[in-house]
């Protein structure tokens, strides 16, 4: 008789504990993950000096976005001084990127700042021009050569 009674409850608690741990399971909200990769969420785009003149380091050529063309990262200058002009690379939303190029060019929405002469300019900041922030990732300046 006992094991009667025994049974009968586990009859009855049995399907209530199944009911009560799905409710608390789809009840609870999930914990944002931690560590998440933030290479997913922004991207480097880098971009190179290119002039028709490559002597050209006036202020008006420098920052003029056509004079500017995007490559690999393994294709930037090396050498980091504040001379003149060579490379630099921007961090963007990835779902963005796309309005900071105009085909292998920044867009418009890229303002570069610059520095030096007015002969002899170099990039001294890059900002997205739709809401004055900075998106400065890397500037590389080259120093001319004597």
């Amino acid at each position: 008789m006992r094991s009667n009674i025994n049974f009968q409850h586990l009859k009855w608690i049995l399907p209530i504990f199944i009911v009560a741990i799905s409710l608390f399971a789809f009840t609870q909200k999930p914990e944002p993950a931690t560590g998440i990769n933030q290479e997913r969420l922004f991207a480097d785009l880098y971009f190179k000096y290119t002039p028709a003149d490559p002597d050209d380091f006036t202020q008006a050529s420098v920052e003029e976005q056509s004079n500017w063309t995007l490559i690999t990262s393994g294709q930037k200058c090396d050498q980091e001084t504040d001379e003149v002009a060579c490379s630099f690379s921007i961090t963007v939303e990835t779902s963005q990127q796309a309005s900071y190029l105009d085909g292998t060019h920044p867009s418009s929405r890229v303002e570069i700042n610059t520095g030096g002469s007015s002969s002899e300019a170099f990039v001294s900041q890059l900002e997205d021009a739709s809401d004055n922030s900075d998106i400065t990732q890397e500037i590389d300046n080259i120093e001319l050569p004597m």
